[in-house]
């Protein structure tokens, strides 16, 4: 580890080896600090470069020189060997050697020395930790001998180059009132060969680092990162010189260089100082700690001090000629995870590069996932990719093993009277991907799995994968209000026989196994999704039918502010032999065998079977328009009309469709970069919709538009088509390269292709783009039409833009764990929500011991240099703002007193839980809430839109200020360069009669839900309003049991609820009204038609209820103090089975687990033994105290905080602490006797 330079040699004398020596380690002075006396010159050699072999022994004075006796050589004058302080291994009679006590740190002398020999290393580290561990501070005696300190002098005067710091961060790096002048060093590494002294004296800087890295985490709590390169720092020769190389004042092109950017980041990762006192002529070196007080220790020649750099700041004033080596051991930053992009759209593009058409804003229907079982093996979207980009012909003749040949084909067309198909090709399926089937997890008995028909058995499979995909699995849909709509005409195998199920398996399922309409429902039912069913039977058109349909339904749900969690669309078909000869009847298969979309041969089209689902939902959050695979921007359906048949297509009627589905979306025509159509093949339907989209979309237009469709590949899916070619379009533009179309050999002639710029591509072609709207249209032959527009970015292949540019990037912000508002992620200062536009520099700095872990709001200290980030919603006079809360049910908008300076106060009654919620708005249709989802005063006011507020509001929790029902409280907004909210109880008596107070004129509502009336609402009867009391009945049904909870004011955010779900036990604590009474209620037993009565009590934040039955049976629930909440800590180390914590004092609660084996071990902490209210983190992360701590909540799912390096019996102590004002220290853990593994 250790150069040879500071090594001792590994010999005692001349040619004698150490281990010769036994007896002369037994002496009393080896080993000893002593000092030489009334020594003449006796035998020395430089102790930086004695070897052992051929050194050149000197003789010189000694006298007076302290050092270290290291060996005994003996002989007449029993010599010993001693390494002094001067860097010389001297020879040294016994009589000339005085025993001494060295000098404490602080008095001049030192903590330890530097090691004698290799194997002193280890232990020289571990002095040195304890010593930064227990005061801050090390002094090293080190032995470097005059010759190489002039050496090294000398060199540092030759280094020509200066480290330039700015007047504001200076004392940062060279400490209070700095004299020196200050050169950069060669960066330094473990294996550098060091050319001079002064390398030599940079290399020991280097290793003493390595020596500390493995002891660092334990003794220092850090994790070493890398080290800083080091620097020479020599006194100035003259005030002139002083004066001439004084650092300069920061200027703005040094903050939009990163300078303070640059800075912060050396004071957030600098742990320990290393300041190497190579030579000098005294002086001193303060160093003074973050809490308070001074030491001072005498600056010497030889000298190493090191100190925490993080914990205490320092001054160093050589006298005389000097020259000092300094390098920082530096830590590690927090990783970052980005999380979302927040800003307009044309911004987000810039930032990621991507060229093309702005995506559409507000919430969109994000497609978050597809899932494929088409021809050719594409059991998966970018399978089903790489077959369309390949060219590949998914077509084959009839499989031997579901078509008999022989009984069902002909060659001859006429033979169709006969019952033959005139083709005997199509896309198909592999015999498995239709036959076989996972019953078993769909938990469906073998003999109806038997019964069900194809299409019901697929979309299962298909529809389940889409929902996996998107991140749902079978214990998370139950309940959820996600609705199924899919595309299906039926199977061509139960045509064979209106008896099919009957005929073949079991009779008992015959009605449901063969419907269409169970197609959705049956998955809805399996996995209990409660949204809306729908199949669709528009032939051709059917699954972009469901696709339009699902879109509607979402944006319904929105606008009647309806929670729903996403459509599932699908489009299934399967192909038997009676399907072929009926349509061959009909004449509108082709002769050919496959489907020659755009080409002159077209005459017809070619069936295939298959099935796609995709998953969508309604959203305007960043983080699903970050990991959707593309966004539907608009859809609609619509029907031909009266055309010249039935079956014939309109083209005007198209063009109105397409017209609508633009202006739906607000996509301009020229925006469109490719075309999925629905070309059939058809020698009639492909020149009508060829011109529908010249007459719309090729108008005015300078680039190309691509025509594409997948059935040329796969064939016509009919029932599944739309979908086939919607989720083929998705994938073209996930890549922004078209594929080719298969069999186009030649136009078709009634294609008009005259001043239009467009493209039929026979192989790949570049969009030349990386973001693109694309379109696709399905209709049926029957006039039903659908078209679906979408957007996407690219995401593979050359053009995709997957990552950031961070240069582009205004601010990157993290959220503050105090006051939870964001903040430079580096700097800390606070950022608005709307601040003002242009990319941010980091210029605030503060004081010198300031860490910048809390936004520059919560931060009470001084700012040396810089100014916050402008607020564009600075207050004004115009200005208005109204409050409204629980107070009054959210019903009522009251306006505050202004006082005119920025000031504006109202005053709000405590009602009966002595819990009031509410949040701000202004007469510019701001809102002002809390950073936080339940805000108290230290939360910072944020001023954004009513989407940007998600349910945060302030509460005032009188039960914590141990206020009264009718307790009154002032509520004072102060709107300056920092708002505050602040809120206070107001004396008895202090109020004017005509003074209003909100919430003194409601009166809450209590309201009963049951099991017996399905959950619905009906209130209590007010038995006294003074004492809170509130009373209704209910009967017992025929199960002899009922569960209920109680409602204030009808809303599912005020629940009364016991703590855990089926609560039949009085001992079982009462809470609410809250936001946490899903599934929680209670439960009372009686005789069948047993009346019984329901009392609550609530005042003063106390709460019970009690049912009394007819029979005389009483059971009482009451509610507990914060204080009596139970919490408990579930993770894989005991099977998420929930362990206790116990309180170890106010807030403060403990657990201790043992760790199961060497693999990280998740966990989270439940509230009330709910595993669904749980603590959990803001991400997932290995690091204790790393992360902020959000809940109690339901929305914890997939979020944990991992435990790592331990062993297989490691106790680990988890402690919750809810005193703590820093959200990443509420939840943090510690192995216990640092039983860890060491790296």
């Amino acid at each position: 580890i250790l150069t040879q330079a500071i090594l001792a040699p590994p010999w005692i004398g001349p040619g004698r080896p150490m281990e010769e020596h036994d007896e002369a380690f037994s002496r009393p002075l080896v080993g000893k600090f002593v000092r030489t006396s009334l020594v003449d010159a006796v035998p020395t050699t430089p102790f930086a470069s004695a070897t052992g072999e051929g050194d050149e022994w000197q003789s010189r004075s000694v006298d007076g020189q302290e050092g270290l006796c290291i060996g005994w050589e003996g002989g007449k004058q029993r010599l010993h060997l001693v390494l002094t302080f001067e860097g010389l291994l001297a020879k040294v009679p016994v009589a000339n050697l005085v025993e001494f006590e060295p000098k404490s740190a602080e008095a001049g002398g030192f903590d330890t020395i530097w090691p004698a020999s290799e194997a002193d290393s280890e232990v020289f580290a571990l002095t040195v930790a304890e010593s930064l561990q227990s005061k801050g501070y090390c002094v090293v005696q080190t032995f470097v001998d005059a010759p190489e300190r002039r050496e090294a002098l000398s060199a540092a005067t030759d280094v020509k180059e200066l480290e330039e710091y700015r007047r504001e961060t200076e004392q940062d790096y060279m400490g209070r009132k700095n004299n020196t002048k200050v050169k950069r060093l060669k960066q330094d590494t473990p294996d550098s060969k060091p050319e001079d002294a002064l390398e030599r004296c940079n290399h020991q800087l280097t290793n003493l680092g390595l020596l500390l890295v493995p002891l660092a985490p334990d003794y220092l709590g850090f994790s070493p990162s890398a080290q800083s390169k080091a620097v020479a720092r020599l006194r100035f020769a003259s005030e002139a010189e002083a004066d001439r190389l004084a650092p300069t004042p920061l200027t703005d092109d040094d903050i939009e260089e990163g300078l303070v950017k640059d800075h912060i980041l050396f004071v957030q990762t600098r742990k320990v100082c290393m300041l190497y006192m190579i030579d000098n002529e005294g002086g001193d070196l303060s160093l003074y700690h973050k809490g308070g007080g001074e030491v001072v220790l005498p600056v010497a020649k030889n000298k190493l001090v090191l100190f925490q750099h993080d914990r205490m700041s320092y001054s160093y004033k050589p006298k005389g000629e000097s020259l000092a080596v300094q390098a920082w051991m530096l830590g590690d930053m927090p990783a970052f995870q980005l999380s979302r992009i927040e800003g307009g759209n044309a911004e987000k593009q810039q930032l990621m590069g991507i060229v093309g058409p702005v995506a559409p804003g507000g919430p969109r229907a994000q497609i978050m996932s597809m899932a494929t079982r088409y021809p050719g093996d594409c059991k998966e979207a970018f399978a089903y990719w790489t077959m369309q980009m390949h060219g590949t012909d998914c077509c084959t003749e009839w499989p031997i093993d579901r078509f008999d040949l022989e009984l069902y084909y002909s060659a001859d067309p006429g033979d169709t009277v006969f019952g033959k198909a005139y083709t005997n090709h199509g896309g198909f399926l592999r015999y498995e991907e239709v036959t076989a089937f996972d019953n078993e997890f769909f938990n469906i008995r073998e003999a109806e799995a038997r019964s069900t028909s194809m299409n019901q058995r697929m979309f299962l499979e298909i529809g389940y994968e889409g929902l996996w995909r998107a991140g749902w699995r079978k214990d998370n849909l139950w309940g959820k209000n996600i609705g199924t709509y899919v595309g299906d005409v039926g199977s061509d195998w139960h045509d064979n026989t209106k008896n099919f199920s009957m005929w073949l398996y079991d009779p008992d399922f015959t009605a449901t196994s063969v419907s269409s309409a169970i197609v959705p429902s049956r998955l809805s039912y399996i996995f209990g999704m409660v949204g809306p069913t729908m199949t669709f039977d528009t032939a051709c058109s059917a699954s972009l039918y469901a696709t339009h349909h699902a879109h509607m339904a979402m944006l319904n749900f929105d606008a009647w502010d309806t929670d729903t969690a996403g459509s599932l669309i699908g489009g299934v078909n399967t192909v038997g032999q009676m399907g072929h000869v009926n349509n061959c009847m009909a004449n509108i298969l082709t002769h050919t065998g496959r489907c020659f979309t755009f080409d002159e041969t077209a005459d017809g089209y070619q069936r295939g079977e298959g099935c796609g689902a995709m998953f969508m939902k309604l959203s305007r959050e960043s983080k699903d328009q970050e990991s959707r695979v593309a966004c539907l921007v608009s859809s609609v359906s619509s029907h031909d009309g009266k055309s010249a048949s039935l079956t014939a297509p309109s083209g005007p009627a198209q063009q109105v469709m397409i017209k609508h589905c633009l202006k739906f979306g607000g996509v301009e025509p020229e925006e469109v970069s490719f075309t999925e159509c629905h070309g059939t093949g058809t020698a009639l339907g492909d020149p009508i919709e060829m011109g529908a989209i010249a007459a719309v979309l090729l108008d005015d237009r300078e680039t190309p538009l691509w025509h594409t469709t997948p059935k040329t590949n796969i064939s016509h899916l009919e029932s599944g088509a739309g979908l086939s070619g919607l989720i083929k379009m998705i994938v073209t533009a996930l890549h922004c390269s078209v594929p080719p179309n298969v069999h186009f050999r030649k136009l078709n002639p009634h294609v008009d292709m005259e001043g239009y710029p467009r493209v039929f591509q026979t192989e790949m072609g570049d969009i030349q783009c990386n973001g693109c709207y694309a379109g696709a249209s399905s209709f049926g032959f029957g006039g039903a039409n659908a078209r679906a527009d979408i957007y996407t970015i690219a995401q593979k292949g050359p053009q995709a833009k997957t990552e950031m540019i961070p240069e582009k990037l205004d601010f990157m912000s993290v959220v503050c764990p105090k006051c939870m508002g964001c903040m430079c992620y580096r700097c800390g200062v606070a950022v608005p929500l709307n601040a003002t536009r242009g990319q941010h520099h980091c210029q605030l700095l503060r004081d010198e011991f300031a860490d910048y872990h809390f936004c520059s709001d919560c931060y009470e200290g001084e700012f040396r240099y810089g100014v916050a980030v402008e607020d564009m919603d600075s207050w004004n006079d115009k200005i208005r703002v109204w409050t409204t809360g629980t107070y009054s049910s959210w019903s009522s908008v009251d306006e505050m007193e202004p006082d005119g300076e920025g000031g504006y106060t109202c005053k709000v009654l405590l009602g009966d839980s002595c819990v009031e919620d509410f949040h701000l708005r202004t007469n510019f249709g701001q809102c002002l809430f809390p950073g936080r989802r339940r805000g108290g005063k230290s939360s910072r006011v944020i001023v954004g839109g009513e989407e940007d507020r998600k349910n945060r509001n302030w509460r005032i929790n009188g039960i914590e200020d141990n206020s009264t029902t009718g307790t009154v409280y002032k509520v004072t907004l102060t709107w300056g360069d920092r708002r505050t909210l602040t809120w206070e109880p107001v004396e008895t008596g202090s109020l004017r009669e005509d003074e209003e107070v909100l919430g003194s004129t409601y009166r809450h509502g209590y309201f009963i839900s049951g099991s017996w009336s399905q959950w619905g609402l009906k209130e209590m009867s007010c038995v006294s309003l003074t004492n809170g009391m509130y009373e209704t009945t209910l009967m017992i049904g025929k199960l002899g049991k009922e569960e209920f909870s109680i409602r204030r004011d009808r809303s599912d955010q005020q629940v009364i609820h016991p703590a855990f779900a089926k609560a039949e036990s009085g001992s079982v604590p009462v809470r609410g009204p809250d936001d946490a009474g899903n599934g929680k209620h209670f439960l009372v037993r009686g005789r069948r038609h047993e009346d019984v009565t329901v009392r609550l009590c609530i005042r003063s934040g106390k709460i019970s209820v009690t049912a009394t039955t007819a029979s005389g049976s009483v059971t009482k629930w009451e509610s507990q103090s914060e204080e009596d909440r139970t919490y408990q800590v579930m993770g894989t180390f005991n099977s998420f089975r929930r362990t206790p914590m116990q309180q170890a004092s106010a807030g403060e609660y403990r657990c201790r687990v043992a760790l199961l084996d060497f693999e990280p071990q998740d966990f989270q902490i439940a509230v009330d033994d709910d595993k669904t209210w749980v603590f959990y983190p803001s991400h997932s992360t290995t690091t204790s105290g790393d992360a902020l701590t959000l809940g109690p909540d339901a929305d914890g799912t997939g979020q944990f905080w991992t435990i790592t390096d331990g062993e297989p019996g490691a106790m680990v102590e988890i402690v919750l602490d809810l005193n703590q004002e820093d959200s990443r220290k509420v939840v943090t853990w510690s192995f216990v006797n640092m039983y860890q593994l060491t790296i």
